[in-house]
């Protein structure tokens, strides 16, 4: 269970997260959703410790998450190692890092086909091996939180088909966390969604919640119908 208490974030006078609170259960796929410039990725770096907070806590089973990093795997927006690295290096620095195994790093490299990769420099791969190595990397070892923030990008069909198939085996025993601005992605792989927006949610909950609140009968709508209300309710604010 990761339960997120008043967490709050603010650069200068921009409020980007306000007094937030969840709960995220273990075993789901949790959608984290929101426009651009919504605090998205500084929620998820706020969780682990990687930019100060002004308030509020992360816990993992009543554990501050940032004390225990290494129950975590985080693939970021845009992940970067040093382009003459190799994946096979890569993905034994961070077992060295981490001090133990991966136990899904053979079935990953299988499932991806991406043996043949595993010896050229990063910068020799293209945009889709490139976020397949990370996908790896992030996915290879058996943890209890795994966050992912467009994972997608790049992947052609075949290797985005795959790799919804892995999260969906991992999401039985794993939390996940999973950021994208994919609303069909949202749709499909996830048992609750989280609509961020003014450093609050406008939404939490299931799918059907949503559409059953906003009276429209798909995904998509139902999102742009909480944003436009939202957004109206601010103008009236100001």
């Amino acid at each position: 269970m990761i339960e997120i208490i008043d967490l709050s974030k603010s650069y200068g006078e921009k409020t980007v997260l306000n007094k937030l609170n969840a709960k995220f259960e273990e075993g789901m796929i949790h959608g984290i959703l929101g426009p651009n410039g919504c605090g998205k990725t500084t929620l998820i770096k706020s969780m682990l410790g990687l930019v100060h907070i002004q308030n509020g806590d992360v816990l993992l089973d009543g554990v501050p998450l940032k004390s225990c990093r290494e129950k975590v795997s985080w693939l970021p927006q845009h992940p970067e190692a040093p382009r003459n690295t190799t994946p096979q290096e890569l993905f034994d620095f961070i077992e060295d890092l981490r001090g133990e195994k991966a136990v899904f790093k053979e079935s990953l490299i299988r499932e991806f086909e991406f043996a043949k990769e595993l010896a050229k420099p990063l910068k020799a791969l293209s945009g889709g091996n490139f976020q397949k190595c990370f996908l790896i990397a992030t996915l290879m070892f058996d943890v209890p939180l795994i966050i992912l923030d467009e994972p997608t990008v790049g992947l052609d069909p075949v290797a985005a088909a795959r790799f919804k198939k892995i999260l969906a085996e991992r999401s039985k025993t794993t939390t996940i966390l999973l950021i994208s601005h994919i609303t069909s992605e949202i749709e499909q792989l996830s048992d609750k969604v989280h609509f961020l927006l003014e450093g609050q949610w406008a939404f939490s909950g299931h799918v059907k919640d949503l559409e059953n609140q906003t009276g429209f009968e798909d995904f998509e709508s139902s999102i742009v119908h909480v944003l436009s209300q939202r957004r109206e309710a601010y103008s009236e604010k100001v």
